[in-house]
């Protein structure tokens, strides 16, 4: 029976007989109202998952941060988060199933009248595919005919230049028999007066002319004539690969985007000065606040950094550095947690950054391989360019705690697929994008697409409406814009090329048209959906300190 302690007026506390009464705290509290209806059965709430901060391993998250939309331990707490909206975490759980199951039954609606449409479109993109079906067919029997023509054409030139090169052989043949005759007559009236000599008595003479005959006789023993011994043969040019080349072939093409049509524009909006002076990369931070990794002056030293800026606000036309740390990296990352990635090629370690830059760790040890480029993908995995001990490139797939799930290096054929992986993105279907450099000519480089797999789709290496021999492709950043589209900038040229997802070219143009001077050294988009610019200014203004780089904010008005 239980035994009930009365302690005020709207609730009693009820001591369980059945809980050890060697534990403390054994009475449960509940509202006099609600006695009677104790009797209903109430599942026991699930106790959730202890998780360690990944910033202070020996704490556990015990809070969540509504400003800075993050778990918490209570030396996070101490350090970040004084004065925040705090809400304990099973509160927060608990919001976000109640959202999970109200998108649940908002979605599934939505959806299924989409399929129908969706279905719609599928039975009209058939009739669409067929007569594309129907034109292609007609183009390549009209190109048929046409290549028919060219083979007869292409023919009777090469019988005419045939008969050229005979009677051009035969003319020159002729001619070293002609200069044969003019010698041999020339040989015989030296002979004649070499006999004369023969019956000279003066001694100095006759030294002189021997000396002299002897010369012109070596002279002549060194003389060849020409033999031609270029002769005209035929060449097939019936080789698989180049009659595939000649007649054609099938490839894909977007129905309602043709090649170099689409129209992709950009607006500046606004400029930013900055107190640095060449920024290598753009990392955009959860808080609206940007990770730069550059040149920049620590302690009166111009030096490689990792420097914090402010959120990009409108109002003003220079932001400031929230802080400014040494660092010599050849890779830099955001993790979800808000801290950072580097990579040391020169020490073959990866370290991790706390948010002010300061370094907390070794993260993983790569001797006798060295880390480069850094990206983490939307589904939470580490992208690494690596080169081994015999200068070998490959990418690496990581776990987020270090673990190598896939190695990138061959293609089919066993090539290597890499020369020198500067920077890595992703698309949303896990697609990856490489700005790759040629190893021994920093003047040339290529963006290379692979799937998930690690299969290589295409290769971009300029087109020639922008690029030539003497203006090769220097891609220094890519950035996806929106679904279909990539844009990159071509340091050689000045000109920002838009790549499809097929990595055909789209469109390009000049960025003076933007009325932007300085070369782009890195991409971003911003938390607001804008595109962002970092500049480097050249050697000479870095040098002499008398110009930064700038930030450029741009809308994006046609995708």
């Amino acid at each position: 029976m239980e035994k009930i302690n009365y302690h005020n007026k709207r609730s009693i506390r009820i001591n369980n007989r059945f809980i050890d009464s060697g534990k403390s705290n054994i009475y449960k509290e509940i509202l006099v109202m609600d006695i009677g209806q104790q009797d209903t059965y109430r599942k026991p709430e699930a106790r959730l998952k202890v998780i360690r901060c990944e910033t202070h391993e020996q704490q556990t998250y015990c809070v969540y941060c509504r400003d800075c939309e993050q778990l918490a331990c209570p030396v996070c707490l101490s350090q970040n988060h004084k004065k925040h909206d705090l809400e304990e975490i099973r509160t927060i759980v608990e919001e976000k199933k109640l959202e999970i199951r109200d998108n649940e039954q908002k979605y599934r609606t939505i959806l299924l009248k989409k399929d129908e449409y969706n279905d719609f479109i599928l039975d009209k993109a058939v009739l669409i595919h067929e007569d594309k079906y129907n034109e292609t067919k007609k183009q390549i029997r009209d190109h048929e005919q046409f290549m028919k023509n060219e083979v007869t054409r292409h023919t009777n030139e090469l019988l005419v230049d045939l008969d050229d090169r005979l009677k051009t052989t035969k003319l020159s043949i002729s001619q070293e028999k002609t200069k044969l005759v003019e010698r041999k007559s020339h040989i015989i009236e030296k002979l004649k007066d070499i006999r004369e000599w023969q019956t000279k008595t003066d001694t100095m003479e006759i030294l002189k002319m021997a000396d002299s005959a002897k010369k012109y006789f070596q002279k002549l023993t060194e003389e060849e004539i020409f033999i031609p011994l270029s002769s005209s043969m035929f060449v097939k040019g019936m080789s698989s690969e180049s009659l595939t080349n000649a007649i054609g072939s099938i490839q894909e093409n977007d129905i309602h985007k043709q090649d170099i049509t689409k129209e992709i524009k950009l607006e500046v909006v606004k400029i930013y000065e900055t107190e640095v002076y060449r920024i290598f990369s753009l990392d955009p931070s959860n808080d609206g606040s940007f990770f730069l990794y550059c040149k920049s002056v620590v302690g009166n030293v111009l030096t490689d950094a990792l420097v914090n800026i402010q959120q990009l606000d409108t109002k003003k036309d220079r932001v400031k550095n929230n802080f400014t740390r040494k660092l010599a990296s050849d890779g830099l990352a955001i993790l979800p947690n808000g801290t950072l990635l580097s990579s040391s090629v020169k020490e073959r370690k990866v370290f991790v950054h706390s948010k002010s830059g300061k370094k907390l760790r070794e993260f993983k040890e790569m001797a006798p391989k060295a880390p480069g480029a850094l990206h983490i993908t939307a589904d939470h995995h580490i992208l690494v360019g690596t080169v081994d001990a015999n200068c070998e490139h490959q990418l690496e797939k990581w776990t987020m705690d270090g673990k190598i799930l896939k190695v990138f290096r061959f293609d089919n054929l066993k090539r290597n697929l890499f020369e020198l992986i500067v920077k890595l993105n992703t698309d949303s279907q896990g697609n990856i994008f490489v700005v790759d450099f040629v190893e021994y000519d920093s003047s040339r480089g290529k963006i290379i697409k692979l799937n998930n797999e690690g299969q290589r789709m295409w290769v971009y290496d300029g087109h020639s409406k922008v690029n030539s021999y003497y203006m090769p492709f220097l891609p220094t950043d890519i950035l996806n814009i929106c679904r279909n589209s990539w844009i990159t900038y071509d340091r050689n040229t000045h000109t920002i090329h838009v790549l499809g997802s097929n990595g055909k070219l789209q469109n390009y143009f000049n960025v003076k048209e933007l009325n932007i001077e300085s070369s782009i050294l890195s991409m971003a988009i911003s938390k607001d959906g804008h595109v962002i610019f970092g500049e480097g200014v050249t050697g000479e203004e870095m040098g002499s300190r008398s110009k930064t780089a700038k930030l450029y904010v741009l809308k994006l008005k046609e995708c």
